[in-house]
This record gives structure tokens, C-alpha cells and sequence, in this order.
């Protein structure tokens, strides 16, 4: 592809593979590079760390659109307020935008209590976010691949 399209980085939702993406992937490669990133399947990280190890991932020599799935919303939502120069868009798919259950949150003090396989650091659970409404949108999977696509391709495609 040419390194003035942008490309699209997917990150994923709370299984962390980016699987869920290769329908999706795999019906905008004629039009758009896609980066798949994929977080560590068996070490707990807070979201702090994960928006760390997307920052480093993120292309710096081309212009890119995040999109963030499910559980990494807040992350696209965090790395998008800090304006990475080669950003040109962020979607938000399926996820949320503040923490959906708040009344959980005055109990992430019992994180220690937790076995250390299923252990986050409370700043993953009581994180502050930026809306207060959940994002609405189209999943990027297997079911509306096409769809979405189509109206990825249509409103990013100004951008050649």
C-alpha cells in the first residue's frame, strides 16, 4: 500500500487477539493497510500499560485511523486526547467511554485479595474517562464486515 493511505490499527476488544478482526481485515486490505494489535495473553495489564504498549505500536511514518473495540475504547480514547501527529481519526466500536458499572468501582481496594493470574491494579478499574455517554457503532466482525467497510472506505477515503 501507499504510505500516504492511512492505515487502519485495530485494537481489540477484551480477549486481546485482534481475531475477531480478520473477516473485517481481511475485506478492506484491496483499499487500506490494517494493523492488528494484539496484547499479551498471559501477563494482567492495567489499562496504563496497555495504552503504553499501543502508543509504541502505532505507525509514526504513515497516517493512521484507531480504532478502538469493546474493551479498548478507552485506550483509543486516551491515546486519541494526546493528538498523535500522524492520527487522522479515531472510531469507537462497540464499547464505552466511561466505566459502565461506577458502582464497582469503591470495591477495586479487593484487587489484593485476588489471585495473582486474575490481578489488575485498581487504576485499570477506577480509571476516570472522557464521556458520559457509551459509543455507538458497528462491530467490526464477522457479521458486519461488509457494511462497516463500506462506510469505513466511503468517509476515510477523502484522506488519498
Amino acid at each position: 500500500m501507499n504510505r500516504s493511505t492511512p492505515t487502519l490499527v485495530l485494537l481489540p476488544g477484551m480477549d486481546g487477539t485482534g481475531e475477531l478482526f480478520a473477516a473485517f481485515a481481511s475485506s478492506m486490505e484491496r483499499e487500506f493497510d490494517t494493523l492488528i494489535i494484539t496484547y499479551p495473553p498471559n501477563i494482567p495489564l492495567s489499562y496504563t500499560a496497555l495504552e503504553s504498549l499501543v502508543r509504541e505500536s502505532l505507525p509514526t511514518d504513515r497516517p493512521f485511523v484507531l480504532l478502538g473495540e469493546s474493551f479498548s475504547g478507552p485506550i483509543a480514547i486516551s491515546l486519541s486526547a494526546r493528538q498523535p501527529p500522524q492520527q487522522l481519526g479515531l472510531v469507537l466500536c462497540g464499547t464505552f467511554a466511561r466505566n459502565p458499572r461506577p458502582i464497582f468501582s469503591h470495591l477495586s481496594f479487593l484487587l489484593g485479595a485476588l489471585p495473582c493470574a486474575c490481578r489488575m491494579d485498581q487504576q485499570s478499574i477506577a480509571r476516570p474517562v472522557f464521556h458520559e455517554r457509551p459509543a455507538r457503532s458497528a462491530t467490526p466482525g464477522h457479521h458486519s464486515s461488509e457494511p462497516f467497510g463500506n462506510a469505513f472506505t466511503t468517509t476515510i477515503g477523502s484522506y488519498r
